[in-house]
């Protein structure tokens, strides 16, 4: 993102879990634009897991769920 940082580029594509986290950390402020919100339906990253892992280890799959939750605010 080194030339969206910079200002180079005016636009950049990302993941809100990563680059949005980044440009917060630097007290840098963006802009979401979420292409869903403009109809535009793209794949984007998701998480999958196994059924033994909720099973065997519900806690760290709950945590990990409410850590994503905690970037909710990220999406601007």
């Amino acid at each position: 993102m080194s030339p969206f940082f910079s200002g180079e580029i005016d636009i950049w594509a990302v993941y809100l879990i990563d680059e949005v986290l980044t440009a917060h950390e630097k007290n840098i402020a963006v802009n979401v634009i979420l292409p869903e919100y403009y109809g535009v339906h793209i794949y984007g990253m998701i998480l999958v897991t196994t059924d033994s892992l909720i099973q065997e280890n519900p806690e760290l799959v709950n945590n990990h769920r409410q850590s994503l939750r905690l970037c909710e605010p990220c999406k601007g």
